[in-house]
């Protein structure tokens, strides 16, 4: 069953790759969350996505947006990531693919396959060269498809994207209006 929207959001306490404690909800009352699940710190598709965020960010914190990006991959190769580029957002490693079970994020190999139908090679190819060195690591679930997840400063979920293929991201001019 998935997480829903206008539902609360599942709650969490861990660390970030650097060891900060991190909840949901929001520690700091005010501020909503963009959760964004990727699937590793060596994905092409989802370092696309991190740039597109990237190019978003002041419009985000503007609009009392934080974003949570969450992998499943080790915090010292989303470490190894991060410190390719300046991004300020909030990395969380999850190896273990314990919040990704928590919200309902999918394991889907038609999906994966149905990307390639949908145009996931070219934003690929786009991804892979805004890589400024290669990322270590592995991952343990090759056919995880990427979820979105808007909440506000209560825990409500604003909104619920289960990614339809990989790829199939929210236009972030969207989370702008919310």
């Amino acid at each position: 069953m998935t997480v829903k929207k206008h539902h609360q959001a599942p709650t969490f306490s861990c660390q970030d790759i650097y060891g900060q404690s991190v909840s949901l909800p929001h520690s700091s009352g005010n501020t909503k969350v963009l959760l964004h699940f990727m699937r590793y710190a060596g994905c092409p598709v989802c370092n696309f996505r991190v740039h597109e965020l990237k190019n978003y960010a002041t419009r985000l914190q503007k609009a009392g947006i934080a974003v949570y990006l969450i992998y499943e991959s080790e915090a010292e190769h989303i470490r190894e990531y991060a410190q390719q580029d300046i991004f300020p957002f909030t990395f969380l490693a999850d190896p273990q693919a314990r919040l990704f079970k928590l919200f309902r994020v999918e394991n889907s190999w038609w999906k994966l396959m149905f990307s390639y139908l949908k145009g996931v090679y070219p934003k690929s190819q786009r991804g892979k060269k805004l890589f400024k060195t290669k990322v270590g690591g592995h991952y343990s679930s090759p056919s995880r498809i990427p979820a979105e997840f808007l909440i506000d400063e209560y825990g409500s979920l604003l909104e619920v994207h289960y990614g339809r293929f990989l790829g199939d991201d929210v236009k972030l001019d969207h989370y702008l209006e919310k």
